[in-house]
């Protein structure tokens, strides 16, 4: 079972993810609105897969956080975002993109081909 740890400011969508991604089977270790929060988290966790706002809490923004985790280690990283891709010009790595309003069945596909 594929572990997911989720990023996100909006409590509702957060909300969403966990309760509709645990549905369909994967492990949702946890979630943060804020950062450096995140960061620390998902660093101790090392879940297999981050879903993570642009625009979070906490003083660092998701791109900054996905760049330090993956410094570190490669999970799959998937975007959720009301801005568009081009926000993600400084992202280092093969990344999946989804814009807000988002498919959530397109999402379950990309993660389950991860």
């Amino acid at each position: 079972m594929k572990t997911i740890f989720i990023v996100e400011d909006e409590v509702v969508i957060s909300i969403f993810l966990k309760m509709y991604l645990g549905k369909k089977g994967f492990n949702v270790l946890g979630s943060s609105t804020n950062g450096n929060q995140a960061l620390d988290i998902i660093l101790e966790k090392k879940p297999d897969i981050v879903i993570i706002d642009v625009t979070l809490k906490g003083g660092i923004n998701g791109i900054d956080v996905a760049n330090k985790i993956y410094e570190l280690y490669h999970p799959k990283i998937v975007f959720i975002t009301g801005l568009e891709e081009q926000a993600l010009r400084s992202v280092k790595f093969e990344y999946s993109y989804f814009r807000k309003p988002f498919d959530n069945k397109l999402l379950l596909k990309i993660l389950q081909d991860s």
